[in-house]
């Protein structure tokens, strides 16, 4: 099992909480040596406060990508979703889940390393990117 920090998640990220997937709705950080407390909630209502250390990510998976838009490629491990003028490429190497941001009109290319690919990481790089999408799972 994969651990989560507190530095690790943002409001809005999804974690999973005995064995239920929600939504962090805020983050209550605690005095040094405490553990910290996040207010979750589920399926928009809120579920009570967790801490930290009993929560765990939820990783990236070909089906939660295809249920958001994004496109399987000729390659089984590639996946696009076009966005505005951003086309975003999503990844899954040998060492891990990678991202790209391609702007064709600007020629920009951004490459985002998502480590152990995990959607609160994969919502992380679509907010730098500039992407305004809800992950639904």
């Amino acid at each position: 099992m994969a651990t989560l920090k507190i530095s690790d998640i943002s409001v809005g990220d999804w974690v999973r909480d005995k064995g239920k997937e929600c939504t962090v709705a805020s983050i209550y950080m605690a005095a040094e040596g405490y553990p910290s407390e996040v207010a979750l909630t589920r399926q928009g209502i809120c579920s009570g406060c967790a801490y930290i250390d009993y929560l765990e990510p939820i990783p990236i998976t070909a089906e939660i990508l295809e249920k958001n838009g994004f496109e399987s490629t000729t390659n089984p491990n590639v996946f696009t979703l076009t966005h505005g003028e951003l086309q975003l490429y999503v990844s899954k190497e040998f060492d891990g889940w990678y991202m790209s941001f391609v702007n064709f009109r600007e020629r920009l290319c951004i490459l985002q390393v998502i480590r152990q690919g995990f959607i609160h990481q994969l919502q992380h790089a679509l907010r730098l990117a500039g992407v305004d999408k809800e992950i639904n799972l």
